[in-house]
């Protein structure tokens, strides 16, 4: 299934939705199937897209995955929502908000059938608008870009108030970084195809693949990769048959020119959209025995390690060697890899943030492994029983958070030729292999007792096998070094060299309470509270006599509690089944994820001590007498969670969306940690706390935005434990640190002070985690990941190189940087306002950012900027309301109806923007007490400033180099910045003019002049038949993918022939300054009468490309 988030929806819910798809809901009819209108419990309207059964294996089945990547990966007002999905047997479904108008091919052509008005001139141009605004978002705003390929009326759909949103997105592709091309069979349709757009491409089978893969790679010319038949190619071997055996893509320098895509319940990147298909699975990845994709040259993506390798290793039987190194894995090394033929497994060094982790007890039962390759991850635990990979000859460990004690069955293991367990938290006595076997073992670099071979004390290794019921937890074994316990170690308290106390409190720990404790004569406090432990009290801790306090409380423990002596302080609370028979057990006081018993956490050549034989007796009762109850109860309680899901969706609340940085697409609990998004049709996501705190004291339960958690220790390594010499800045709730990854990729980790973890803070951290997950822009600093490990509460973001535009503007002096050149100061106006427009309009949910100052704006190495800190942030009221809400941000920027009144609408941010754009202009903070009072404020003395020329002229920024053209240009923004600061908020213009007055300074697009040989041999000076008949030559040439679904059955059968001229060339060629009649026609001086005015208004010709044009439309729309 495709892992995008909890977006899955059963087939029956659908069903009854659409009330068993019948012909009355029916939408719309297409190439793939038909579009069914449903309506849930609450009356909202939902529109279901329903592939036909003959096409869920071929093309049909590309573009449904396609649809689900690119729209868990952008998220725009203009671009339609999908809501869930549905994969059941034969059945793919896709489930869209319900646009009540459709398509606006409907309203266009078929007007006068259908019985509709015809459009108005100004809902035509609304209508335009909010398509430009759509596809600029996907070609250059969103954090990657796109290129729709078949955009068209049919494909953009329309609201009761007739507001456009662009559908359809099976057929999107990555567009290229900077201005280059990809080269991708010919997919849309005609009348709508660009005249570059084709492809002649005709290949199928083995070689079909092996070209598709070709093609979405950059492959250096010498790399031997020419030849027409792919079993000729270098790194490539086939069977006589011609099928592929081996592919080697590792270490080869190529370059992915795709986007990454979710499909089949893996995440990966789009490399494999052409080998990983169901159809291509039988004919041709069973013939696969060799399989080298290690250090592929892609982009960072995050990968479900249990989704992905798992797949090699059920669909790929005959797999021997699988590598897979310095890629972007993780999760947990699958169970299916268990008894598969894998000879030689490479996953070392994957490069992502969380790495793969977990244990690795899989690798004992894969038994016909020659060597393992599980270095530089993150994979922890004890090592498995090795004793059954008898042709085992090299295993590298090194440089993971493996615990533990080395297993006799590794050490003893004949086959073993190397082996490298460096840097790990290895435990108790070093080992000792073979004179044969090559071991590379640091002593330091591990937490061994000793230096040397030897024996641990008595009291270590005592306290090693209490550590082993607990499942030798990482945070003990980082810990623990030497062979004194007394000598700081965690949780250890000793007394004239003795243990005396030990406190485990809060540690998270998991498995049982080892009886090993009743070694430890002179104990006197034992300390186990608030973790996740399980079973019962060992009776043997009775025998402690220096016994005075047990506390167990908060755990998950059952069973009767031991008679200690009646001096010793007993703390059980918070075990619900305490105290209880095993039959009076509820359902929940086992832990199905914890250790049933401490062998299941001991080194298998490590016995754990036993139990009494009567005590094992009564477990093995309970488990057949207590299994059949707690197996009723949970099919009980099954149900009640199918009705409580169904309930939820007919509310259609929220759906996660998982989307990796840069990053992005990601899947469930054992995939990507790094970023979710959620949906929501009806439900408000954040505004005030309600979503996010709702009073309640567990903070945790509150942040719901997926798997985005990253392990302290992580986080504590990238930062070098926090060190000073890493620190970026700090604020009011804490320090913002770099981090750098194992790649070399720098991250930024923002660390809440202690004191603030309870108050206003703690708000702030979740409020900022749920508005970064429902955003996704070029201009919004992205959030990677967060951390709430004990009182650690910690967000990780993308790394800004350049810093904080306030070090720029009015630090640059102290920190030894030059002054920014005014078009520099443009463009970052520019991106702050597209950021925050999206914010206010362009997003699914509108929001008020409450903060906006250069603080809050952050630089890349390109000096693009990105609004940053959404810990203030509200949801915006609908309409033209506002908000009543504590007054927050900071003096200087707030709006004055909203620092007197505290209510709040997106206007606050406008004027917060306006007083931006005078620090841009002047140089000087919004507040500066070191000025006179009369000055002390910007905003007042900008405004006195600007009453005449001369006296602006003297307010700019001495730095900035004054020409002419920069003058005027300053002028134009100075004005926006006087409208937008003005007092009345609703005399202030929108984010959306904002980006029109300032992309009209920054990108004025202008035509190149043309090369007469360059336009697919058409001279301009020949006559129009004589260009038609040549176009209609080339195009002829082309061979169309006649799979693809909008070239075979369009939704819109009025645009299916080839068009009377070439689409874009004018009826001649002629005129008296060679232009075209066409651009004669776009540079008349457009009158425009306004309702109130009365007055022609003339519209310059527009800046074109998507920006440009969005503009333009802009410009008429507010005419």
């Amino acid at each position: 299934m495709v892992e995008a988030g909890n977006m899955v929806i059963s087939i029956q819910v659908l069903r009854n939705v659409t009330n068993n798809f019948s012909e009355e809901n029916i939408l719309g009819q297409g190439g793939f199937g038909t579009v069914y209108k449903g309506e849930l419990h609450d009356g909202t309207k939902i529109a279901v897209k329903r592939m036909e059964s003959g096409v869920i294996t071929g093309k049909g089945l590309m573009e449904f995955k396609s649809e689900i990547a690119v729209l868990t990966k952008v998220r725009h007002r203009h671009l339609v929502a999908l809501l869930g999905y549905c994969l059941d047997g034969n059945e793919r479904l896709l489930v869209y908000e319900y646009m009540p108008q459709g398509t606006l091919s409907r309203h266009l052509f078929n007007w006068v059938d259908e019985g509709l008005k015809p459009l108005e001139w100004t809902k035509r141009l609304m209508i335009a608008l909010d398509v430009a605004r759509g596809v600029e978002y996907l070609h250059g705003l969103a954090h990657q870009s796109f290129i729709h390929r078949d955009l068209k009326p049919s494909n953009i759909l329309l609201g009761d108030d007739m507001r456009a949103k662009v559908a359809d997105f099976g057929l999107v592709r990555l567009a290229p970084e900077g201005k280059g091309s990809i080269e991708t069979r010919i997919a849309g349709t005609f009348g709508y195809l660009a005249p570059e757009y084709a492809d002649s491409q005709a290949i199928s089978a083995d070689a079909s693949v092996m070209l598709a893969l070709k093609q979405s790679l950059n492959p250096p010319k010498d790399i031997g990769w020419s030849d027409p038949d792919p079993c000729k190619w270098t790194h490539v071997a086939c069977s006589e048959d011609k099928r592929v055996t081996r592919i080697q893509i590792g270490h080869q320098s190529l370059q992915a020119q795709y986007q990454k895509i979710s499909f089949l319940g893996y995440l990966h990147s789009n490399l494999w959209i052409w080998i990983i298909t169901p159809s291509q699975v039988g004919k041709f990845l069973k013939a696969l025995q060799m399989l080298l994709l290690s250090k592929i040259s892609l982009p960072t993506l995050q990968i479900s390690a249990e989704k992905y390798l798992g797949f090699w290793a059920r669909r790929v039987s005959g797999l021997v060697n699988l590598h897979l190194a310095f890629n972007n894995l993780e999760g947990e090394l699958p169970a299916s890899f268990s008894g598969s033929q894998i000879q030689s497994l490479w996953v070392n060094g994957q490069k992502s943030v969380g790495k793969l982790d977990g244990r690795i007890n899989v690798i004992q039962n894969m038994t016909l492994l020659r060597e393992i390759w599980l270095h530089s991850n993150a994979f922890s635990g004890p090592l498995p029983n090795f004793s059954g990979l008898t042709n085992l000859q090299a295993l590298s460990l090194r440089d993971n958070m493996f615990t533990g004690i080395v297993p006799l069955s590794l050490v003893n293991l004949g086959s073993l030729e190397v082996v490298n367990l460096t840097n790990n938290f290895l435990q108790g006595p070093i080992p000792v292999f073979k004179s044969s076997v090559a071991v590379d073992m640091t002593e330091d670099t591990n937490s061994f007792c000793l230096p040397k071979p030897g024996d641990c004390s008595p009291r270590v290794t005592t306290l090693l096998s209490i550590s082993r019921s607990f499942g030798y937890p990482v945070k003990l074994a980082q810990n623990w070094k030497g062979n004194d316990p007394c000598t700081d170690w965690l949780g250890i308290t000793c007394s004239n060299g003795n243990i005396s106390v030990v406190n485990f409190a809060k540690m998270d720990l998991n498995g049982t309470i080892s009886p090993d404790f009743s070694s430890l004569k002179s104990l006197q406090r034992l300390i186990l509270a608030n973790n996740n432990l399980i079973g019962t009290i060992p009776q043997e801790l009775i025998t402690l006599p220096a016994l005075t306090e047990l506390d167990v409380s908060n755990n998950k423990l059952y069973g009767k509690v031991p008679s200690f002596r009646d001096n010793v302080v007993i703390n059980t609370n918070g075990n619900l089944d305490i105290g209880k028979d095993n039959s009076e057990l509820t359902p929940g006081g086992r832990n199905s994820q914890g250790a049933s018993s401490p062998t299941d956490l001991a080194s298998p050549n490590t016995p754990a001590p036993g139990r009494k034989a009567s005590s094992r007796v009564a477990i093995v009762v309970f488990c057949v007498v207590g299994g059949l109850f707690v197996t009723l109860v949970l099919n009980l309680f099954a149900f009640c969670l199918y009705k409580k899901k169904h309930k939820r969706f007919t509310r259609v609340q929220s759906p996660n969306i998982m989307v990796v940085h840069p990053r992005n697409s990601g899947s469930d609990n054992d995939s990507a940690k790094i970023t979710v998004a959620g949906s929501s049709i009806s439900i408000g996501a954040v505004s005030e706390t309600h979503a996010i705190s709702s009073g309640e004291t567990s903070d945790i339960q509150m942040v719901e935005a997926g798997n985005m958690v990253i392990s302290i220790q992580v986080l504590r390594n990238v930062t070098n434990n926090f060190s000073e010499e890493n620190i970026l800045g700090q604020g009011g709730f804490g320090t913002v640190y770099k981090g750098e990854l194992h790649d070399g990729t720098k991250i930024a980790v923002k660390r809440m002070e202690s004191g603030v973890i309870t108050g206003k803070g703690l708000m702030e951290f979740k409020s900022e985690i749920a508005v970064l997950t429902k955003v996704r822009h070029r201009h919004l600093v992205a959030l990677l990941g967060y951390c709430l490990d004990g009182n650690e509460r910690l967000l990780v973001y993308e790394y800004m190189p350049q810093g904080t535009l306030s070090r720029h503007l009015f630090n640059w002096v102290d920190e030894g940087l030059k002054p920014l050149e005014w078009t520099k100061r443009l463009m970052i106006a520019l991106d702050v306002a597209r950021g925050v427009e999206y914010l206010h309009g362009l997003a699914h949910q509108s929001f008020i950012h409450r903060d906006l100052k250069p603080s809050n704006i952050l630089l890349g190495d390109d000096m693009r900027a990105k609004v940053a800190d959404f810990g203030l942030v509200r949801l915006a009221p609908e309409g033209k309301g506002s908000i009543e809400t504590r007054i927050a941000g900071t003096f200087g920027y707030l709006a004055p109806e909203y620092a007197v009144t505290g209510r709040v609408t997106t206007k606050a941010d406008v004027f917060s923007f306006g007083v931006i754009l005078m620090e841009l202009i002047t140089g000087r903070k919004a507040l500066d007490e070191s000025q006179p009072e009369e000055s002390m404020h910007l905003v007042t003395w900008f405004r006195r400033m600007h009453i005449n020329k001369e006296t602006f002229r003297n307010g700019i920024d001495p730095t900035i180099n004054l020409d002419e053209e920069t003058l005027a240009s300053i002028t134009t923004v100075a004005e926006l910045a006087g409208h937008c600061c003005v007092r009345e908020p609703y005399q202030r213009p929108d984010m959306g003019h904002a980006v029109v007055v300032l992309s009209s300074l920054v990108e004025l697009w202008k035509p190149a002049e043309p090369n007469p040989d360059d336009i697919y041999s058409i001279d301009l000076e020949m006559s129009l038949p004589q260009a038609l008949k040549k176009w209609q030559a080339f195009e002829g040439r082309s061979q169309v993918d006649s799979s693809s679904s909008s070239l075979v059955t369009s939704m819109d059968n009025t645009q299916m022939s080839i068009p009377t001229r070439p689409y874009g060339f004018a009826e001649s060629f002629t005129s008296a300054d060679g232009r075209s009649p066409m651009q004669w026609a776009v540079e008349k001086k457009l009158y425009i009468r306004k309702a109130k005015m009365r007055t022609a208004v003339t519209i310059p010709l527009p800046p074109y490309g998507w920006l440009g044009i969005r503009s333009y439309i802009s410009k008429l729309t507010q005419a």
